[in-house]
């Protein structure tokens, strides 16, 4: 197959990698941030009494995963703001004998990356962390190489549903 289709599956670990993309889909995330300057008291957890029968289970909802507010192409119904959409726009294939065995191609791939939240402040924030995240970015091993990703445009509208969208387009080149 050829590995510039296989691109969408670099957008996407990327995007999940980025810390600063995850603090902004999921606040809770941050495993980076700076601690606070007072510790919060320590509580005891339900469970945690060394009484028989005890579960250690709070009875709370696990945290979602922010991974999961990352979808390629379409974002599933009823999603709640704010989440990312990204999908390949258009593959052009460039033959040329300028590579390293003289003779060959490459393709110029281009990429769109919605960001979309309730919150205008919000979507210009998450758009930032995902232009940081991206461009720029290059990657190669002995399956593909992804040439500096390039930020090309961003237009921003709004949906039917009072949701702002940032879309970010970008290119790269992968051999």
């Amino acid at each position: 197959m050829d590995n510039s289709l296989l691109i969408s599956k670099y957008f996407q670990a990327i995007l999940e990698e980025s810390t600063e993309v995850a603090d902004i889909l999921d606040p809770e995330h941050a495993p980076h941030s700076a601690p606070d300057p007072e510790p919060e008291p320590q509580v005891q957890l339900l469970g945690d009494t060394g009484e028989e029968g005890a579960t250690g289970e709070t009875g709370q909802p696990e945290p979602e995963d922010y991974t999961q507010r990352i979808f390629p192409l379409l974002q599933p119904d009823n999603l709640t703001f704010p989440f990312i959409v990204h999908s390949r726009t258009g593959i052009t294939v460039n033959y040329t004998k300028d590579l390293p065995l003289g003779f060959g191609w490459y393709n110029t791939v281009n990429y769109t990356v919605s960001c979309v939240s309730d919150d205008y402040v919000q979507c210009i924030e998450l758009a930032n962390a995902v232009r940081h995240s991206l461009e720029g970015y290059q990657w190669k091993d002995e399956d593909i190489y992804i040439h500096p990703i390039q930020l090309l445009t961003v237009a921003e509208y709004t949906t039917d549903n009072d949701a702002f969208v940032e879309e970010l387009q970008f290119q790269c080149m992968v051999e």
